[in-house]
């Protein structure tokens, strides 16, 4: 059976957004894009965590997927103090 439309995806760092108004059959996949401009504070703090999850219905209940999380550490450059 179908997971009905809308797909949405709920993102930490994005928000709720529709992905697909259309439902997905077995095998079938959809996928969304987006991009996050990373700060001074995401430096600072080494790293940036992003994590989402999805719904849709199935027999005209909602299913949420399993939530997914990437982690994105930064190293920045470093400083010479020293003369060469």
């Amino acid at each position: 059976m179908d997971i009905a439309g809308p797909i949405t995806v709920e993102d930490n760092l994005f928000g709720s957004k529709q992905i697909s108004p259309n439902g997905l059959a077995p095998g079938q996949s959809v996928k969304g894009t987006d991009s996050h401009l990373v700060t001074l504070p995401d430096i600072y703090a080494g790293f940036k965590s992003n994590s989402a999850h999805a719904t849709g219905s199935f027999a005209n209940k909602e299913v949420t997927s399993d939530s997914d999380t990437a982690t994105a550490g930064f190293f920045g450059p470093t400083i010479n103090l020293y003369p060469a």
